[in-house]
């Protein structure tokens, strides 16, 4: 549930700070999972030993998202497209919003 909050923070706040320390957040929790990964081995649970290494996985692809966000901030929040084309926006006000 965590997870999914920083993700909506990344998204919200678009700063690449933020998204480098959800990032490192992400490779901690993958950390944790490995460790439940090797308990449950060790316990003889196959089932929730393949749902640890699931979210295992999952933690560790939110993570090199969360990096590319942080190394590519135009990648967090991007103007929208459809206001321009209508002339909503002036094409030098469109510009300026990719780093708002």
């Amino acid at each position: 549930m965590l997870s999914l909050l920083l993700a909506a923070l990344i998204l919200t706040v678009g700063s690449p700070l933020l998204a480098a320390g959800v990032a490192l957040a992400m490779l901690a929790f993958t950390a944790l999972d490995i460790r439940e990964l090797a308990h449950q081995l060790h316990e003889s649970r196959a089932g929730l030993a393949a749902l640890a290494a699931t979210v295992a996985l999952l933690h560790l692809l939110a993570a090199a998202a969360a990096l590319r966000a942080a190394a590519t901030p135009q990648a967090i929040r991007r103007p929208d497209r459809r206001l321009a084309a209508r002339g909503a926006i002036r094409s030098g006000q469109a510009r300026r919003s990719w780093y708002i």
